[in-house]
């Protein structure tokens, strides 16, 4: 006992402080966890709003659309059903799923366009180019299914001879990308 203890008592405290450290950056670590958790959620949220918006506008004009050529064109009306059915096959699982593939949101984009190509005749035209290695690539749900309507409202509806729409995917340095393009009027109202 030369020191009395002393050395005893400084282990102890610089115990008591790394402890202290330890236990600050474990909450730190907990709350930034905590407060990425509450973004996501807060993100998914806004998905799924979005999702809720979309999608009934969109079955109301279709199934209106329908009732219509049951009158007229009751082959049109028949084929426009089909691609609701397929679009609603694609939309309705996948509703809570944060991820899909680049191959499942391509078919409900394509259904999706299929009944738009009976709405506007030969005014919409449509060009894909989506190599199969790339359709297993990951892909939120609706990403493509977003960017495809904008281009419909922003592009082509307004422009009175219609377009086209161009869905690409190309894979480079180990990434995808993927283009949904259109030669509509775009947001300024000239040549997109």
């Amino acid at each position: 006992l030369v020191d009395d203890g002393t050395n005893f008592e400084n282990a102890e405290a610089v115990a008591r402080a790394i402890t202290r450290r330890i236990g600050d950056r474990r909450r730190s670590e907990q709350a930034s966890a905590a407060q990425t958790a509450t973004e996501k959620e807060l993100t998914e949220a806004k998905l799924h709003l979005l999702h809720a918006q979309v999608e009934p506008h969109f079955l109301y004009n279709t199934l209106a659309s329908a009732q219509l050529l049951t009158r007229s064109d009751p082959a049109r009306a028949e084929a426009m059903l089909g691609h609701l059915i397929q679009y609603l096959r694609r939309s309705l699982p996948n509703a809570e799923d944060d991820m899909s593939t680049l191959g499942m949101e391509l078919e409900r984009a394509l259904a999706y366009l299929e009944i738009l190509k009976i709405r506007m005749g030969d005014r919409l035209g449509v060009q894909v180019d989506v190599p199969q290695a790339l359709r297993a690539t990951p892909l939120p749900a609706m990403m493509l299914q977003t960017l495809v309507e904008n281009a419909i409202k922003h592009g082509l509806e307004p422009k009175p001879g219609g377009g086209t729409i161009w869905l690409l995917a190309r894979e480079a340095d180990g990434h995808a990308t993927v283009t949904v393009a259109d030669d509509g009027q775009g947001f300024g109202g000239g040549s997109s």
